[in-house]
């Protein structure tokens, strides 16, 4: 995946190129969505009912081909998505050349694409055949693009053709920005909290804490709201030692599909130095906190965490909670064709707890341990 990858640049040249960039800063949400639409080859997803604000830029659906093998429908646009659902991509492969076609390789840009296998397959001239793929929608809210390159030959010559995969991840609540912009020394901003669906909700905490309203908004007087500007207040802190350093800011909120709502934390500590012993251990984290929703206190939830390699011969040995309020264990580890090991987790709070779980668990290895957040609201068992 895509690691945290949205910048943010001064708008210098139009306010096109603003308006642009703020459509791909203005993604986050919860994890539940409320619709996923049909996978289609439209290049915008205009057919939601979602405001345009927040939809996303235009996918480019010119296929990248060089060869006689051509693509139909170039690109697949699936437009708002829910976190961790699976869209299917369908297409059609034409061989528009004199000789057969056979494949060589078949190469998804990232994990969260599985393949048909085509390396069996043969397109005499003039023929086709079907191609079908699963795309896998990430945890973590925001834009999520992707390709799937096919190299194939014909004859003596070898061509490529490379299929646009675009969604945007997002749910009935999401924040304006998407993060806490915490750099340079930055201690108190704002963001606004504010529901697609326009329900009426109410935020119960804000960093642990309750939420401070840049308006003066008072629950206990005024009736829910579907849209809050609140405030956020970091410590100050020292970036030479970053270990301990909070990486999301948690909102817990009442609206039934959205109970927790994570904004990244923006400063020096989670930037490069998020992971110093990255190229050391040989692997890394897919996305950088597992959101777990609600879930039922004493009642035990099993989660796949997705982690690239880039050495062989790793192994994961144990998962442990540096939290008291859930317990972690590894269900299984497997060792995936992408070059991703698939770890599965069991997390089990504790049966007295109540409330937003944010807890650090550590990934142990035979060549080094990391850890992530994992964030859950925690609700009694009947409530479930």
């Amino acid at each position: 995946m895509k690691h945290e990858h949205t910048l943010i640049n001064r708008c210098l040249i139009s306010s096109v190129v603003c308006m642009a960039i703020g459509l791909l800063l203005a993604q986050t949400g919860c994890d539940k969505s409320a619709n996923t639409p049909t996978v289609s080859n439209t290049s915008n997803a205009a057919t939601n009912s979602v405001p345009k604000k927040i939809l996303p830029p235009p996918l480019s659906t010119e296929t990248i081909v060089k060869g006689a093998l051509r693509v139909e429908p170039g690109g697949f646009d699936f437009g708002i998505i829910e976190p961790n659902s699976v869209q299917e991509v369908k297409a059609v492969l034409y061989n528009t050349g004199t000789e057969p076609i056979t494949f060589a390789k078949v190469s998804p840009s990232c994990a969260c694409t599985t393949t048909q296998d085509l390396t069996k397959e043969t397109i005499s001239a003039g023929e086709s055949i079907t191609f079908d793929a699963k795309f896998k929608a990430p945890t973590k809210p925001g834009l999520k693009e992707a390709y799937i390159q096919i190299v194939f030959n014909q004859g003596s010559t070898q061509g490529h053709v490379r299929i646009n995969l675009q969604g945007l991840v997002t749910m009935p609540v999401r924040a304006e920005p998407p993060f806490v912009d915490a750099l340079k020394g930055v201690q108190v901003g704002q963001a606004v909290i504010e529901s697609i669906d326009g329900k009426p909700f109410n935020i119960i905490t804000s960093g642990g804490k309750e939420p401070v309203f840049a308006d003066g908004f008072n629950p206990k007087k005024n009736s829910p709201r579907n849209s809050y500007t609140i405030k956020w207040n970091v410590p100050s802190r020292d970036i030479s030692n970053c270990a301990g350093m909070r990486r999301w800011w948690i909102i817990e909120t009442d609206h039934p599909d959205c109970p927790i709502l994570p904004m990244r934390v923006r400063n020096e500590c989670t930037g490069s130095r998020l992971d110093m012993t990255r190229k050391r251990r040989g692997w890394y984290f897919k996305e950088y906190i597992s959101q777990l929703g609600a879930i039922a206190a004493g009642k035990p939830v099993e989660v796949d965490v997705i982690i690239p390699f880039d050495k062989p011969g790793i192994k994961f040995q144990s998962v442990q909670s540096l939290s008291q309020n859930i317990h972690a264990q590894l269900v299984s580890s497997t060792t995936n064709d992408n070059d991703t090991i698939t770890c599965r987790v069991r997390i089990t709070p504790r049966k007295e707890y109540q409330g937003v779980i944010y807890a650090m668990v550590m990934f142990k290895s035979n060549t080094g341990s990391k850890d992530i957040p994992f964030i859950a609201k925690v609700v009694p068992p009947e409530n479930k």
